[in-house]
This record gives structure tokens, C-alpha cells and sequence, in this order.
């Protein structure tokens, strides 16, 4: 996950931060899952309009920091940008999970949701320590 799109927000910690979605081995301009579209529409995010695309170099050298769900995910990330592993984090370093955020993809419902929330909750506490780091 790299930055790329200013999320519309009231939250003040979220002004200034510019978040996208960019995978190892999605193939580019898919839709999203059905199990993320109903995922997401519960939180209430409309992923209608979301299209895969994978992640590049040129991505890397853009973000400040790239999330990944899986160690699977550093690994592939790096082999394409090998410049920009200093940047990437697992997001379960900032949640409860131990060995990382499974990918869903394929999984039911309440797998979907259980990662949303996963995702959810470890990107909130990603914030909140990135801010204090940069004094934000």
C-alpha cells in the first residue's frame, strides 16, 4: 500500500496524508472482490470505483512509507524496489495480529470483515505513532 490520494476526512490527524492501494500479484484494472465491496459498504466505503493496479518502482520512490499486509508482501515489493525497503512496514506491527494481515481474497464474508477491522485498527494506530513521530 503506498500513498497517492488525499482522503476526505474531518479526523485533523488524517489532513496532509495521501493513501492508494497497489498489489504484488493482482493483475492491473480489476474491480474489487465482492467480499470487499460488502466489507467496505458496511464501514461505509463505496469501492465501486476501485480498480487493482500493482505495485511499481516509481510508486516506492513516491511514498514516505509503504504498509503491507504479509512478509510475502515486503518480500515481492522489494524485489521490484529494492531502494524502498526502508520504507516498508508490516501493518501488524501496529495491530494485535502476530504474524501479519491475511489477504482475503477468495475467503467469506466474515473473513473480509475481520480483515477490514484488522486493517482498520492497525492503520489507526499506524497514524497516531506516525504523527507523533513527526510531531503532527
Amino acid at each position: 500500500m503506498a500513498a497517492a490520494r488525499k482522503i476526505a476526512s474531518e479526523d485533523e490527524r488524517l489532513k496532509g496524508f495521501f493513501f492508494d492501494s497497489a498489489g504484488t500479484d493482482a493483475p492491473e484494472g480489476f474491480p474489487a472482490s465482492k467480499g470487499a465491496l460488502i466489507a467496505m459498504r458496511e464501514a461505509g466505503t463505496d469501492l465501486g470505483a476501485h480498480r487493482s493496479k500493482r505495485f511499481t518502482e516509481r510508486l516506492a520512490e513516491w511514498a514516505d512509507v509503504i504498509f503491507a499486509m504479509e512478509q510475502r508482501h515486503i518480500a515481492a515489493m522489494t524485489a521490484i524496489a529494492p531502494d524502498g525497503r526502508s520504507k516498508m512496514r508490516l501493518l501488524c506491527e501496529y495491530s494485535h495480529t502476530g504474524g501479519g494481515i491475511p489477504d482475503p481474497f477468495g475467503a467469506d464474508i466474515e473473513t473480509y470483515r475481520a480483515v477490514r477491522d484488522a486493517i482498520s485498527a492497525a492503520v489507526e494506530k499506524a497514524l497516531k505513532k506516525l504523527a507523533a513521530q513527526n510531531n503532527l
